[in-house]
């Protein structure tokens, strides 16, 4: 469904997050986690995203899985290793493309 939605011969961003377990609540790390992860997409944004937006504009999905992504095999094609389950690290992650069509929009609101 990614590709259905996301133009994959535009470039495709990966935005994440990972946030240190040890010594820490797991609830409190997803939360802190989610936090960082938007901060960092509202930072892609101000600078992928023009204020016009419209065609060829950054959009994301922060539920890569939903949209039929293997976020694991994803991550780890760039060297980042996910640990099944968390132990050290937490990672969140959301993906960002250009839209193949606007139509689309309404999928990532």
């Amino acid at each position: 469904m990614f590709d259905w939605v996301f133009d994959v011969s535009k470039p495709v961003y990966a935005i994440y997050a990972a946030y240190n377990l040890e010594n820490s609540d797991t609830t409190d790390c997803h939360e802190a986690a989610k936090t960082v992860l938007k901060e960092r997409i509202k930072d892609f944004l101000q600078e992928f995203r023009p204020a016009s937006s419209g065609q060829g504009a950054y959009y994301v999905t922060d539920f890569p899985e939903a949209m039929g992504i293997d976020t694991t095999a994803t991550m780890k094609e760039v060297g980042i290793t996910f640990e099944w389950p968390a132990k050290k690290l937490l990672y969140k992650v959301a993906f960002a493309g250009v839209l193949m069509d606007e139509e689309y929009i309404d999928i990532l609101r």
